[in-house]
């Protein structure tokens, strides 16, 4: 999860400098705009998770820890002019550049939960 976590924050940040230079083209390895299968797309992510975590050996949170500073300077960078801007997104063909923030911040909450849940057994979600 972790190194899915980096491989993630590494792609944020570089579709979030394709939008600002007006490059709505899929990332290498990513398909074209249009409809994508679940299976394809979780298949795809699961396969760039584990090259990354072989990549990185033991070093696999500061590796995490250096993408999501990288995203997080960035995204402090951005003007209201950039967040309206579109960008790619491969299911949805491109969307606003605002929804960025809140596709991050699902995938630490939903990521966190994954990796909390497997080292506390006795972690839990709250009724609310």
């Amino acid at each position: 999860m972790v190194a899915h976590l980096a491989w993630a924050a590494e792609g944020y940040t570089e579709r979030i400098h394709q939008s600002l230079q007006g490059d709505l083209s899929p990332p290498e390895g990513r398909p074209n705009l249009g409809p994508v299968s679940a299976a394809s797309v979780a298949e795809g992510n699961a396969q760039r998770a584990i090259s990354r975590r072989e990549s990185v050996g033991d070093q696999v949170l500061s590796d995490f820890v250096k993408a999501n500073d990288e995203l997080n300077q960035l995204m402090t960078t951005l003007g209201s002019q950039d967040w309206d801007k579109p960008r790619y997104y491969s299911s949805l063909g491109t969307e606003q550049m605002r929804y960025r923030p809140d596709l991050w911040i699902e995938e630490l909450a939903m990521h966190g939960w994954d990796i909390r849940s497997r080292l506390e057994p006795e972690a839990h979600l709250s009724d609310e």
